[in-house]
């Protein structure tokens, strides 16, 4: 059993509300299927390697920021990777059409909201 102790995990380990530490929201990554798990873990930065205990954890995915993001199973940035676009989810990234699930070790934010090029997963869940 993995032991978290915060609510929110960002890249400075310290648990912020998405309004304290960035504007345009972030990238949550879940534990768990249909976005459920005790700890999700929340990514506002422009690249991170997940730490021991998240990486190769996650089993969905919502991106509620303005940029897309690319999800590594590498922990440098390579390998197989996958692109979410804002306001998009994947609610099980084990679907066979994937097969992403407890893969993520990297993820990197785009500059904008397009994926340039990486292959796009998830349904939008929002409209502006």
């Amino acid at each position: 059993m993995l032991a978290v102790t915060t609510a929110a995990v960002t890249l400075t380990s310290v648990a912020v509300s998405p309004a304290q530490a960035d504007p345009y929201g972030s990238l949550t990554l879940y534990f768990h299927t249909n976005f459920r798990g005790d700890y999700p873990m929340r990514y506002y930065d422009t690249r991170a390697t997940l730490w021991s205990g998240e990486s190769d954890e996650a089993s969905s995915v919502r991106n509620s920021s303005d940029y897309a993001f690319v999800l590594f199973d590498d922990t440098r940035f390579g390998d197989r990777a996958f692109c979410i676009r804002p306001d998009h989810e994947e609610d099980w990234l084990g679907n066979p059409a994937l097969g992403f699930n407890d893969k993520i070790s990297s993820i990197k934010r785009m500059p904008n909201h397009y994926c340039h090029g990486y292959p796009e997963i998830g349904i939008r869940y929002r409209w502006p």
